[in-house]
């Protein structure tokens, strides 16, 4: 399937085509892009520049977190995050985003290894607590849904302290666009300096 490819790393782009006559007037992408004939799929792989994870490596040594914000799909970008040693072998991963549950989409947290078992928006406090600890991986439309809705399920300090929390495990951040991105980047605080 096209998510076993995302999974894989790959970048997937649809072909499909449809013939105009030089009569007919297009007004609009989404006119253009109506009654076409699917011709397949290419499959991309986007190699890792070998001095990638040499300068991921770095940063960590130096104590410099790293993270991804990108418009690539959510499964892509976690095996790209995996390869470049940004989220270490073998790490635990929540992802945040829209799964089905029943006959609507609805935001909500899965596991990779079990993306069918999809847990609630608010199950995050929960999984937040868990002894291991595990990284987060959210969609662009997550975040804005996040930010909106997470006050409705904690307040005062103990909101300070789950979004300081948050904040330093999530560290992917795909299918983001512009607005997204800019949203996501300037949500960040810097950590508190070390006392000294």
């Amino acid at each position: 399937t096209l998510e076993n490819f995302a999974r894989l790393g790959l970048r997937m782009m649809g072909i499909s085509y449809r013939e105009l006559s030089s009569q007919e007037k297009v007004e609009s992408r989404d006119g253009l892009e109506s009654n076409l004939i699917f011709l397949g799929v290419i499959l991309i792989e986007n190699k890792l520049k070998s001095s990638a994870t040499t300068v991921i490596r770095e940063l960590k040594a130096n104590l410099i977190r790293t993270s991804v914000v990108t418009g690539d799909n959510l499964y892509t970008s976690l095996a790209v995050a995996r390869s470049a040693g940004i989220i270490p072998s073998g790490k635990l991963v929540v992802i945040g985003d829209q799964f089905w549950s029943q006959t609507r989409q609805r935001f909500g947290w899965a596991f990779p290894s079990e993306e069918h078992a999809f847990r609630p928006f608010e199950a995050i406090v929960k999984i937040m607590t868990m002894e291991e600890k595990p990284l987060i991986a959210i969609t662009g439309e997550f975040f804005e849904h996040f930010i909106d809705q997470i006050n409705s399920v904690l307040g005062g300090e103990e909101l300070d302290s789950f979004l300081s929390d948050f904040q330093e495990r999530s560290i992917l951040f795909a299918r983001s666009n512009y607005f997204q991105k800019a949203a996501t980047v300037g949500s960040y605080k810097p950590p508190n300096p070390p006392k000294s």
